[in-house]
């Protein structure tokens, strides 16, 4: 009866383990395609700039340092470094670029999903503002 229990006992073991390494396989890695990681607007530049800025912030994303001059942030998410980096295509389109600091592509697409939300939702939502004639 003992070895019975004892059989019984360490296989309830054995299964719990394995179940548990399986558990941590499925969710131990994301990639993100790179060609999901840039995102065009019908805006200019500066003002995506500003709109990638306040996303990042909706998201409570730490920013560590901007640069309005040559268009790019450096955000911590998830305690990974990214680069969003903001560039005019032309009078009317800009592109907003956000990559990996360290160039690896092993993190959860949510990241740049949530901020290209965010930017697309402050764009429609923006308010109107209505300018009296003379």
């Amino acid at each position: 009866m003992r070895k019975i229990f004892f059989l019984f006992l360490i296989s309830t073991i054995l299964s719990i383990n394995i179940a548990i390494a399986d558990e941590t396989i499925t969710q131990a890695v994301q990639y993100t395609n790179a060609a999901n990681c840039y995102k065009s607007y019908a805006v200019l530049g500066e003002k995506l700039y500003f709109q990638t800025l306040t996303a990042l912030a909706a998201n409570k994303y730490t920013i560590k340092e901007t640069q309005t001059k040559e268009g790019y942030i450096l955000f911590v998410a998830h305690g990974r470094e990214f680069l969003a980096t903001v560039v005019n295509i032309n009078d009317k389109t800009s592109l907003v670029k956000i990559a990996p600091v360290d160039n690896s592509y092993k993190f959860s697409p949510e990241i740049v999903q949530k901020v290209f939300a965010s930017i697309s939702q402050n764009l429609e939502t923006e308010p109107i503002i209505y300018v009296k004639g003379k």
